[in-house]
């Protein structure tokens, strides 16, 4: 997780990673929802957003890595802590 400056200068907080599918089947899609907390522990921003999403692609094979892009989130409050990620949905290549 990072933050930077934005070009109009706001602070565009990214959020980068790697996901394994150790499961036996394809994955199309993978969501999670990202929950930012303040230093009180209040809950500040909570999004649902895709970090894999294959449309009519080979999807993600089992035992194969890829990468879950960049997750961008604009604003000043979020730089502060990591925020929660839990999965909060997964579709199977049919």
């Amino acid at each position: 997780m990072k933050a930077k400056q934005n070009m109009i200068g706001g602070t565009l907080v990214e959020i980068t990673g790697k996901i394994t599918n150790k499961g036996p089947q394809t994955l199309q899609t993978v969501e999670i929802n990202c929950v930012f907390y303040d230093p009180y522990g209040q809950a500040v921003l909570r999004e649902r957003v895709p970090i894999i999403r294959f449309r009519g692609g080979p999807g993600l094979q089992p035992g194969e890595r890829g990468a879950s892009g960049c997750l961008r989130f604009h604003s000043r409050r979020l730089e502060q802590a990591l925020p929660q990620l839990v999965i909060a949905g997964i579709e199977f290549k049919k």
